[in-house]
């Protein structure tokens, strides 16, 4: 069977929408596996990080950090609990349409650290959803393994599409050095030490 340009995106939004989707204004305030980042901070990056992609690809301006209504249920600037999902599938909806349209793999896309092509992009795009839903996942008390055949296939794109270029230990590029993973690992904690995460044991 052969596989479109935009399935395995649109396998890892899925995966990412259906942690979203468990999410509680009593758990926003949890630490995630990302040092800086609560839940909130969390979720707001998975909301918003499409929408920087398309504008990418696109030539427009990314939306800023916290992007979202002002409520009561997260504090100033964060997404209301009931809305992330919607906010999510809107973002989704269009990467997934960016990254469908014809030669979209092939652009050239400048970013901060350098120009990547589409394809490469797309890649991060998928990976950062997976590893993120890995991290909201572990906030929240959930099986981490949240994704293990897809993170397989991206973990075998990851040699290729994460370079030594893009690792950065200060943290002003795309991803950290990789780590170990324990052993025994499942491909999602796989994922995440190679994209650069500490991943726990057990």
């Amino acid at each position: 069977m052969s596989i479109g340009p935009t399935d395995q995106l649109e396998e890892a939004l899925r995966v990412a929408r259906s942690m979203l989707a468990e999410l509680r204004a009593d758990l926003l305030g949890h630490p995630t596996p990302c040092p800086s980042w609560d839940v909130r901070a969390l979720v707001d990056h998975m909301v918003r990080a499409p929408l920087v992609a398309v504008a990418r690809m696109t030539g427009q301006e990314p939306p800023p950090p916290a992007a979202a209504p002002a409520t009561g249920v997260g504090g100033a600037g964060s997404w209301e609990v009931g809305e992330v999902v919607a906010a999510h599938d809107r973002s989704a909806a269009a990467a997934i349409a960016t990254f469908g349209t014809a030669g979209a793999l092939e652009r050239l896309v400048r970013f901060p650290f350098g120009t990547i092509s589409g394809r490469r992009l797309r890649f991060f795009v998928a990976s950062d959803q997976v590893v993120h839903t890995w991290d909201l996942a572990i906030a929240l008390g959930r099986p981490r393994e949240v994704a293990t055949e897809l993170s397989g296939r991206l973990l075998g794109e990851a040699a290729e599409m994460v370079t030594d270029d893009l690792r950065r230990a200060d943290g002003s590029g795309p991803y950290g050095p990789a780590q170990p993973a324990p052993a025994g690992a499942g491909a999602t904690d796989r994922l995440a030490a190679f994209l650069g995460r500490i991943v726990p044991p057990g």
